[in-house]
């Protein structure tokens, strides 16, 4: 359903990083640890306007993981928190939301696992949203 396009880079789990799109309706992908569960955000357009970011999640061996209760994430910039968003299971370890972009620029997602009854890493990624000029 939703294709996924760029590549992974390694990074720090607790690094958060900037993707720029240099074309409207290009996606982008960015990776966190989150305890033994390895997570993808895509922000699939990266572009002012409707969007969806879309979380898939793998356990060490690389098979769909789950957390023990489905991932949260919000999203904010500099000017707008928009919350969190409302996601979607779309199979083992997927999970994606709809969200309407307002503004260009950084905008932070904001992951968090509930991992086992006690531990709920929350981790920040950040994806640059051009001006489209």
């Amino acid at each position: 359903m939703l294709a996924v396009t760029g590549f992974l880079v390694d990074r720090s789990p607790e690094a958060a990083s900037a993707v720029a799109a240099e074309d409207r309706g290009e996606s982008a992908t960015e990776s966190v640890r989150l305890d033994d569960i390895s997570a993808r955000i895509t922000l699939d357009p990266v572009a002012v306007g409707p969007a969806t970011l879309t979380i898939e999640m793998a356990d060490q061996a690389g098979e769909p993981a789950e957390g023990f209760e489905a991932p949260r994430m919000s999203l904010a910039s500099d000017e707008v928190e928009l919350g969190e968003l409302s996601l979607s299971s779309l199979g083992p370890g997927i999970y994606a939301g709809d969200v309407v972009l307002p503004t260009t620029g950084e905008w932070e997602v904001q992951v968090s696992l509930r991992t086992t009854e006690f531990d709920n890493p929350v981790r920040t990624v950040t994806f640059r949203v051009p001006d489209g000029s």
